[in-house]
């Protein structure tokens, strides 16, 4: 299969001065920016040429990405060769000489899954270091570019994250998974400036202003309900009525949903599992909010100051879902409600709903 490159992408030799690059670039900007071709479908075409001219345009940009092209190609054909050639025997007389040793791939791999385990901590700039080490080695490396634009993801740093999955996507053009994460946050990123820059999409209000509405109203109700406890024998919980209960979890879920719809968050898978396989900061907190949401919300906070791994997605939901728990702390107070009760217990089934309105919502995404 042909290697769709940079200079591929901008239709210009590989020994193209600066001034052919820029001149194909302005010229291919006329026919695919999606203010001009009227055509939302070259958004992702101008995306692509975009990020070729940024890289192929700045000197050491472009050094680094040759770079990576020719260490891809030695290695194809030595490959190649190394399958075709005749099996080379070792004169008997040659003294066998202990080689120094050098830098392999798997070094390199291991040290990518030593930031992919940092990145599962929430250690992000230390995998970013790691991970920027390694490419100026190997600068094929994809798994290695995939977890940079994991880690811009979650900082939500969507142009450095994109960029990250492009060069996943072309050195590893057949993992559906880097392909997945590129078209993701393609699709949440649909403002293209003239310069062929990428910027996120505002958020939506109107999925907001509805949820904000159906709580209020769900609260309202609990303030006036008169029912009688739903688990009497349950000392936690012992004042909780159906009503109460069941207006906490649809709470969640409108919470959870108006925020992916109205796309202040990531997608949820996304931001549970990284390119790597392993999982994020964040599976923790959710698991951890099932059983305790306030546990869970101290948790993250002291760990983002602790590692500065906060990410955009998880600090507006748990901001969320902390307004809604209070919001029915005190109308369940109005009702009976033991406050101590609802305070710390009630977090955790908003939590649970908030998830699940997020994952359905990202369904219809």
């Amino acid at each position: 299969m042909t290697e769709r490159t940079h200079y591929a992408e901008l239709g210009v030799q590989e020994a193209a001065s600066a001034s052919e690059i820029r001149t194909a670039y302005r010229r291919l900007v006329l026919l695919y920016h999606p203010d001009r071709s009227g055509d939302k479908g070259t958004t992702e075409r101008f995306v692509r040429i975009s990020q070729a001219y940024r890289t192929l345009s700045d000197e050491k940009l472009r050094t680094e990405y040759d770079a990576g092209l020719k260490y891809r190609r030695d290695r194809a054909a030595e490959r190649t060769t190394a399958t075709q050639a005749p099996p080379r025997q070792t004169p008997k007389t040659t003294p066998k000489q202990e080689q120094p040793r050098v830098r392999t791939i798997g070094d390199e791999a291991a040290k990518v899954q030593q930031a992919a385990a940092f990145f599962a901590s929430g250690k992000y700039d230390y995998a970013e270091s790691i991970l920027n080490l390694v490419l100026r080695t190997t600068p094929n490396n994809a798994l290695a570019y995939a977890i940079l634009g994991d880690i811009s993801r979650q900082r939500g740093d969507i142009r450095q994250a994109l960029t990250q999955y492009s060069y996943a996507v072309q050195f590893a053009p057949s993992n559906a998974s880097y392909q997945r994460r590129y078209e993701e946050l393609l699709e949440q990123s649909s403002k293209v400036t003239k310069h062929g820059y990428v910027e996120a999409k505002q958020a939506r209000v109107g999925p907001t202003i509805v949820a904000t509405l159906v709580i209020a109203l769900m609260g309202v109700i609990v303030s006036v309900s008169n029912d009688r406890p739903l688990f009497p024998g349950f000392e936690i919980v012992s004042s909780f009525t159906f009503t109460y209960t069941l207006f906490l979890f649809l709470s969640g879920i409108a919470t959870g949903a108006a925020a992916a719809v109205g796309g202040s968050v990531d997608r949820l898978r996304s931001l549970l599992v990284g390119a790597s396989g392993k999982t994020s900061p964040f599976t923790v907190v959710a698991v951890v909010g099932s059983l305790n949401f306030w546990v869970a919300a101290l948790s993250y906070f002291t760990t983002g100051l602790a590692k500065d791994a906060f990410t955009y997605s998880a600090s507006r939901i748990i901001g969320a879902v902390a307004a809604v728990t209070i919001l029915f702390v005190l109308c369940g107070w109005m009702s009976g409600i033991e406050p101590v009760q609802s305070a710390l217990w009630a977090g955790s089934l908003v939590w649970l709903g908030a998830l699940a309105g997020w994952a359905i919502a990202d369904g219809f995404r």
